[in-house]
């Protein structure tokens, strides 16, 4: 089984509706820069609830919209791949 890793490890920009944020990045395979393509991001709060969703497109990358500041966990997931969890904290402003 393969290891995800991702890279530039999460920008956080605000994008202007009601404090909503923008959690981005690219996710590529471990010791590699090759692109993971069409893997499940899910943007989790703190009891495990999904929250928001994306698919990583041709180059690897995500994009997904916070609701508000705060801890969440990002999830990733493709067949093939182990799952990746990292906890995500995202600041008011």
């Amino acid at each position: 089984m393969k290891t995800l890793r991702l890279a530039c490890l999460l920008f956080a920009a605000p994008i202007g509706v009601l404090n909503a944020q923008a959690v981005r990045g690219r996710l590529v395979e471990a010791g590699t820069d090759v692109a993971v393509v069409g893997a499940l991001v899910l943007l989790q709060d703190s009891a495990g609830k999904r929250l928001a969703q994306a698919v990583s497109g041709s180059e690897g990358r995500f994009s997904i919209k916070a609701p508000a500041p705060g801890a969440y966990l990002l999830r990733v997931l493709r067949i093939g791949y182990l799952p990746v969890d990292s906890t995500v904290r995202l600041a008011e402003g």
